[in-house]
């Protein structure tokens, strides 16, 4: 018996847990589009250099804003076809600011790679460590992140209600983000804040040195890529929303 004490007090000792601390900010909820499909319309070699590439983009401007805003804590998070990430904080501006800095180069160049994201912003109230995310924040991105039938990031109800009072306000939120009508995999069209990755994409090929037109870039992507009659309004749709900024912007 005293044997037996002993190890259940050694054993509670090391189990001992720290204690629950929720936390507050922005969940980033991604997966890449057609990843069944990809294995077989592209050599798997190519497949893997192209995802570590993309992989590589979100290391690298994970890692500029851990240096230039440690106070979010950003943390990222990839399994499979799918990446979480999170950053922690309270002013909803630099918040969303910085999670759509973090995601817009790795969206743009997955375009012009055949590596297609798509995804959901939340944000809210979440649990960390260093296995799992849960929380309301993290079940609203899962909720809403396949829901999008195009290529794309676009802000869940309680971010997208965030970005609606802060535009009410003089903290506007910069061209990252535009408000559109966002397609749904139902046929719907819903009115939300997006990733402005139109906006984004002609910078990022002028520093990747692609001299292309955009347009005929992005249609040489889609070229590669066979879909099927559900995939073809995912390519469509992305690509009329790129038509619609750069109408705009004109």
């Amino acid at each position: 018996m005293a044997k037996t004490s002993k190890i259940i007090n050694k054993k509670s000792k090391i189990t001992k847990k720290p204690p629950i601390v929720m936390k507050r900010g922005v969940v980033v909820m991604l997966d890449v589009l057609g990843v069944k499909g990809i294995w077989s319309r592209m050599n798997s070699s190519d497949v893997i250099k192209k995802w570590r590439d993309i992989e590589e983009d979100f290391q690298d401007f994970h890692g500029l804003i851990k240096k230039d805003h440690a106070d979010l804590n950003p943390k990222i998070q990839a399994f499979s076809d799918t990446i979480i990430i999170t950053l922690e904080g309270k002013d909803d501006r630099k918040l969303l600011t910085q999670a759509a800095m973090h995601v817009m180069w790795p969206l743009c160049h997955g375009i012009l790679n055949g590596i297609y994201l798509r995804g959901s912003i939340s944000i809210g109230e979440f649990y960390q460590d260093k296995t799992i995310v849960i929380g309301p924040a993290i079940d609203e991105a899962v909720a809403w992140y396949e829901k999008y039938d195009w290529m794309g990031i676009t802000l869940t109800p309680t971010a997208n209600y965030t970005a609606e009072k802060l535009n009410l306000e003089e903290t506007k939120l910069i061209d990252l983000y535009t408000f559109t009508q966002v397609p749904f995999n139902d046929g719907t069209k819903k009115s939300l804040w997006t990733i402005n990755w139109p906006n984004e994409l002609p910078e990022v090929m002028k520093f990747m040195k692609d001299t292309r037109n955009v347009k005929q870039a992005i249609l040489e992507s889609f070229s590669k890529s066979p879909s099927n009659s559900e995939s073809f309004n995912k390519y469509q749709n992305s690509l009329d929303f790129y038509d619609k900024i750069i109408k705009k912007n004109n």
